[in-house]
């Protein structure tokens, strides 16, 4: 029997106890029974720490107990590597997701700039144009020079609009 069914194994771990033969090659076999009753009764550590196993040997009882110490620290470190796992995962997400939200901040930072750029733009293109109608009230030769000036400058800002809108000129 190379292997034994964790569901039996302290029942055969006790019959194996309870033979008592003088046979030194039974001895040898019923050590090595123990030893794999004990190893698949290890995953079980928590039911055994709650039962009583005093029909048992102390030595038994100790390797038993034993046993699930040490399966009880491999799956405490198998639960660690997962929360590491998750832990670090969670990092990257947050660092996604911050980087994220850094880019959507940056990109309404430049809109904000941008929209100031053109409120500006607009304003200084209404104030011309106001400039221009005064002119034309006026109707002289100083105003039409004064005038072609401001048209111009006029331009040059529309001009430059679309330069920083990547547009065709008008």
């Amino acid at each position: 029997m190379p292997t034994v069914d964790s569901s039996i194994a302290l029942d055969l771990l006790r019959l194996a106890e309870d033979k008592n033969l003088d046979n030194v090659g039974t001895q040898i076999d019923k050590r090595s029974l123990q030893k794999r009753c004990i190893v698949a009764a290890s995953p079980f550590w928590k039911d055994m720490l709650h039962q009583s196993h005093g029909d048992l040997p102390s030595n038994i009882r100790i390797e038993l107990l034993s046993a699930g110490l040490r399966q009880a620290r491999n799956e405490l470190i198998e639960e660690k590597l997962k929360c590491q796992t998750s832990i670090r995962k969670s990092r990257k997400d947050l660092e996604v997701r911050d980087n994220s939200l850094m880019a959507a901040m940056t990109n309404l930072c430049h809109s904000r700039n941008d929209l100031d750029e053109k409120n500006q733009i607009l304003f200084f293109i209404r104030s011309k144009l106001l400039s221009i109608e005064e002119m034309l009230n006026e109707n002289n030769s100083k105003s039409m020079t004064a005038l072609s000036t401001v048209l111009q400058d006029t331009k040059c800002l529309i001009d430059a609009h679309f330069a920083r809108e990547k547009t065709p000129n008008l």
